[in-house]
């Protein structure tokens, strides 16, 4: 004897956080759940095409996951657009690619790794690249040491002068 009875499974986005998953048999629904989302810690914090996934690197580095297993430790992952998954991985491109005391390599201009693989590097790791030094600063990325001691002696110059201004208010 046949089973005239169909059952479907189906997935929908509820909003922009909310995934409904529900069972329908004969038009009916049977079985209906929602999932948040917003809750979730592996950066996959948004309903896409009725699942949770990612849409954009941001919503990866949040979560904090990373490419060091892809052997590229110290350096976030992206969201692969096309699965909305956190496994993208690869050399770095940019300081933002990098845990925050880490550096891209990349950012020198015109430097290329030998491997042309570039590894996010340390805060202090000094290149020595065209007759410059460029040091590993995370919250500016390399810069040459040159520039950096410009900026540290506009720095101290300006919380003297701040100090001094106060001290006669």
């Amino acid at each position: 004897m046949a089973n005239d009875t169909c059952v479907t499974y189906s997935d929908s986005c509820k909003d922009d956080k909310t995934v409904v998953e529900y069972y329908i048999d004969n038009y009916r629904i049977i079985q209906n759940e929602t999932y948040d989302c917003s809750q979730r810690t592996d950066g996959l914090v948004h309903c896409v095409d009725g699942r949770c996934g990612c849409t954009s690197d941001n919503d990866c580095k949040v979560a904090g996951i990373t490419c060091d297993a892809q052997g590229y430790p110290n350096r976030y992952a992206q969201c692969d657009l096309t699965t909305h998954t956190c496994t993208k991985c690869g050399a770095c491109e940019r300081k933002d690619d990098c845990k925050d005391t880490y550096c891209c390599p990349k950012e020198i201009t015109g430097y290329v790794e030998a491997t042309n693989d570039y590894q996010c590097t340390q805060q202090g790791r000094i290149i020595n690249f065209q007759g410059k030094s460029y040091l590993c600063d995370p919250l500016n990325g390399f810069t040459s040491k040159a520039q950096a001691k410009q900026k540290s002696l506009f720095e101290s110059l300006f919380e003297f002068l701040n100090l001094w201004v106060q001290n006669f208010r």
